[in-house]
């Protein structure tokens, strides 16, 4: 879940509050859940997990106003803006710009030569997962608490 949390915070915000029903097999793993997410952005989040054998099932989309982006699996993602006419076209990804990986970042932190702040971000990621588990045990919405970092 870290990775899809990571990317749908580095693509539309933090979240503000996330619910999700689960099965969890301990403690801290989530075998299969369903998570709504409500970002600061004003956009929904919706995230399907299922990491049972004998085959794994992950899919999540961003949903806005004006757009929505659909990630029928963690390789490959359909971009949807809201036309005039309320159809939605798809939009091409051809001029992306990437970003460090997080290996690279990380490496350059620990080197001292990574001032980006890039490397932080791990952390956020792991602020929705913990506020998963939560929910999944609990049963109700949790907002997500995100660590401060000390400067």
């Amino acid at each position: 879940a870290v990775h899809m949390a990571d990317v749908m915070q580095w693509l539309v915000g933090p979240i503000k509050q996330l619910n999700t029903t689960g099965r969890k097999q301990g403690e801290q793993a989530i075998v299969h859940c369903m998570t709504t997410m409500d970002f600061a952005s004003g956009a929904t989040g919706v995230l399907e997990l299922g990491w049972k054998f004998p085959v794994g099932r992950i899919e999540f989309g961003i949903f806005g106003t004006k757009g929505m982006i659909l990630f029928p699996n963690m390789r490959h993602a359909d971009f949807y803006k809201k036309c005039e006419d309320r159809r939605f076209t798809t939009i091409t990804t051809e001029n992306v710009k990437l970003v460090p990986t997080a290996q690279e970042t990380f490496l350059k932190a620990i080197a001292g030569k990574d001032k980006s702040g890039f490397w932080s971000i791990g952390r956020e990621a792991l602020a929705p997962c913990e506020a998963m588990l939560q929910s999944a045990s609990s049963g109700k919405p949790v907002k997500v608490k995100y660590h401060k970092e000390s400067k």
